[in-house]
């Protein structure tokens, strides 16, 4: 076993999923047993050793648990679900044995229901709802079970593993009608074809292009991304500026020291700051290692992304929240197999599974939605800063406002400060 691995293990009565989060004890503890793990699931690893190096740090510094921290690093698609079944006695149950249970749950198993139902589907029932509160009706059951009027099985359905697959939209042969779905038929019929996930970075909603695609306006499609097994770089035409060169030299100076090394890239809107990145980017890549780059979510748009892929081409991954979750599993998936070069997204993406990231760019570094303000909380450019000091890489605080911890920081010589004061 290794680290991230997904196993089962026994705990009181029950089997439930774990994590393995240290190598195997090979004494039991002096004052009890040790349980063995019953099996390790064969399924892709949730996550690897930076991950959980990243989830330890967030867990000391922003007091939470490690499973809370680690929530931040494992995506759902990578987790099995556990189906739970009930099976129900061949009579139905006497109401006085069962006096806390509503008649009406008894009397929907028994009487509406097949003999085997979900779990799941129980719990949604209409009648069951009207019988009770989910806490409620879960207690139910498991007196039903402790009184052997109903049986209980779990079964752990494992994520199914694919090729990098996205949606596609594309135009159909429909007239769109209403302001809406003209404007996005449009976007579309522009660009031949796109992914679904651009249109909705684009301001048009989950709503609108599901209408679209039923409406036949458009045609929605899965398509595999058949990934380049080698690293092409097209640097833009321009040649960089005065002020973008040094920046650029300062950079490869720090890159080449193999320390860690921090900089905010103070440059006025339109000084350039994303050319600057994509040609660091580029001497990462060209010395075989790779770059993450964070952007606020609200920055993130087809335009945006687009820059780096006319780049570095389909190397590049482009995490959002307009990714479905099965999306966001198979980019993840390229990440582990090493088919992803370039990490561009919003803050989650600073726990993507590259190996050998040798430079991490936090684009508008100075926004707030670089802090994630639920469970596990935590500020995306502190875990930046832990990962690269990890690594002896580089982290770049790109900002034309930077906040004043980073500039004081700068200015006081902690961090080295590179300034653009000319529009591009």
């Amino acid at each position: 076993m290794q680290i991230g691995d997904v196993v089962r293990v026994s705990l009181g009565r029950r089997d439930v999923l774990g994590y393995v989060v240290s190598t195997p004890r090979e004494e039991a503890l002096p004052d009890r047993e040790l349980k063995p793990v019953l099996e390790r699931l064969e399924v892709p690893r949730a996550f690897d050793e930076t991950a959980l190096h990243l989830a330890k740090f967030v867990a000391d510094r922003y007091i939470c648990t490690l499973g809370e921290a680690l929530n931040a690093a494992i995506l759902a698609g990578a987790v099995p679900q556990i189906r739970e079944t009930l099976h129900r006695a061949s009579e139905a149950p006497d109401p006085e044995q069962f006096k806390s249970v509503p008649a009406r749950l008894i009397e929907l198993v028994w009487r509406d229901l097949p003999a085997e139902v979900p779990m799941s589907q129980l719990l949604r029932h209409p009648e069951a709802r009207r019988a009770g509160d989910r806490s409620t009706l879960l207690r139910a059951v498991q007196q039903l079970v402790r009184g052997g009027a109903l049986r209980r099985t779990r079964e752990f359905i494992r994520p199914r593993t694919r090729e990098y697959r996205i949606r596609m939209l594309s135009p159909g042969r429909a007239t769109a009608s209403g302001k809406k779905a003209r404007a996005l038929s449009e976007f579309v019929a522009e660009r031949g074809n796109l992914p679904r996930s651009e249109a909705i970075l684009a301001g048009f909603s989950q709503a609108v292009i599901r209408r679209a695609v039923t409406l036949g306006v458009l045609i929605e499609e899965e398509v595999a991304v058949q990934r380049s097994s080698d690293t092409v770089t097209r640097l833009p035409t321009f040649e960089p500026s005065a002020e973008q060169r040094v920046a650029l030299e300062r950079i490869d100076s720090a890159l080449d020291k193999g320390v860690y090394d921090e900089l905010l890239l103070h440059g006025v809107t339109g000084s350039g700051k994303t050319l600057v990145y994509i040609h660091a980017i580029a001497r990462v890549l060209a010395a075989g290692a790779r770059a993450i780059v964070l952007v606020p979510e609200i920055s993130l748009t087809p335009q945006t992304a687009g820059r780096f892929e006319s780049a570095f081409g389909n190397r590049v991954a482009v995490l959002h929240s307009a990714l479905s979750e099965r999306e966001r599993f198979d980019a993840w998936q390229a990440c582990i197999a090493g088919d992803i070069d370039v990490v561009v997204g919003a803050r989650s993406a600073i726990f993507a599974p590259l190996e050998n990231v040798r430079l991490v760019v936090v684009d508008e570094s100075h926004e707030a939605s670089y802090k994630q303000d639920t469970v596990p909380r935590y500020h995306a450019v502190a875990v930046a800063r832990e990962r690269m000091r990890g690594v002896h890489g580089v982290l770049v605080l790109g900002s034309a406002t930077p906040s004043v911890e980073s500039y004081a920081a700068a200015r006081a010589g902690r961090i080295g400060l590179l300034e653009m004061h000319r529009r591009a």
